[in-house]
């Protein structure tokens, strides 16, 4: 068993799930060294990796030409929930279910009070899967949110 630092640079790296590369990819960001990595709290802003699925509808809402989506959109006032995909103008949501959370009681319940939540606001939400991010089922999105959008002006 490595003594002194090594071992609490260990523990640290099995308690975060690093490599020792990775950690000390980190230590080498600015503001952080060997010497001061336990003086200091790590704080790393990992980029959100986009899903499969997320750049599959992406890639085929440019084929059906939708208009513009925003993406990762709070749309509640209090709560830090977001959806994938919106058009804020026809509150249109577009939230891709992919094998994350989704999987469990639990996550599918959260979900529920989510897309509950968005309804009680206004919201229109369209729940897709892998298998439905398709151009038939895009196009009918798509021109659902262009009705709405005629029928607000």
């Amino acid at each position: 068993m490595p003594t002194g630092a090594n071992a609490k640079f260990d523990a640290v790296c099995r308690r975060m799930r690093l490599t020792a590369k990775q950690f000390a990819a980190i230590l080498a960001q600015p503001g952080y060294s060997a010497d001061n990595w336990q003086s200091k709290p790590v704080k790393t802003v990992w980029p959100k990796a986009e899903s499969k699925l997320e750049a599959k509808f992406d890639q085929v809402w440019t084929l059906v030409k939708g208009q513009a989506l925003d993406a990762e959109y709070k749309f509640h006032p209090v709560r830090k929930w977001r959806f994938d995909r919106c058009h804020v103008g026809a509150k249109v949501a577009i939230e891709i279910q992919g094998n994350g959370r989704h999987q469990n009681y639990t996550g599918y319940r959260l979900d529920r009070e989510k897309i509950n939540a968005a309804q009680e606001l206004g919201w229109v939400v369209f729940e897709l899967t892998g298998d439905q991010i398709g151009w038939p089922e895009l196009e009918r999105i798509r021109d659902f949110i262009n009705s709405r959008g005629e029928q607000q002006q």
